[in-house]
Formats: C-alpha cells, structure tokens, sequence
C-alpha cells in the first residue's frame, strides 16, 4: 500500500514531492518564527504591506480581481474592493 497525499487522489508521494513539501515546510516555518518575533499589529501591518505589494505580481491575483470585477462591477476601483459607506448602501 503506498502512501497518498491529502487532495492529490492516488498519486504516490515521491522523493521530489516529499523534498519539495519539506522545504515549503521550513520557509514557512522560517517567515512564522519571524513574524512571531513582532508584537501582533505590528506583525500585522508588515504582513498587509508586503502582500499589498507582493500579491499583484501572481497571476491568482489577477483571477480573483477579474472574477471580483464582474461579480461587483460597481464596487471594484483600481484593483481592490472599495468599502461601502451607509450613504452609499442608502442610494444603492
């Protein structure tokens, strides 16, 4: 009986994945050991900054803004979601 990742069906875990696994593993736990090191807003901020800045460069973040964009047309500026204002639900 070979082993089987979780969400991958029946494919057997082969000494590539168990290597990439394990890496992804460490860098997580790495960036998880640093942001700990920070009181909890602060580690916050850094977080929401870096993705502010990080996440437009991968093509998922792309994907999910198209898919915003045509579920709320009119609530998508320039790439994020605007946050609607009592004056603004009223109107609407």
């Amino acid at each position: 009986m070979s082993r089987s990742s979780p969400g991958l069906g029946n494919l057997p875990m082969t000494f590539e994945r168990k290597i990439r696994y394990g890496v992804e593993y460490a860098a997580f736990r790495f960036v998880a050991l640093g942001f700990a090191m920070f009181p909890v807003e602060t580690a916050s901020a850094l977080s929401g900054w870096l993705w502010r800045h990080i996440a437009p460069h991968f093509q998922r973040h792309r994907r999910a803004l198209t898919h915003l964009r045509m579920a709320m047309p009119r609530r998508v500026i320039r790439g994020y979601v605007r946050q609607s204002t009592s004056a603004q639900t009223r109107q609407a």
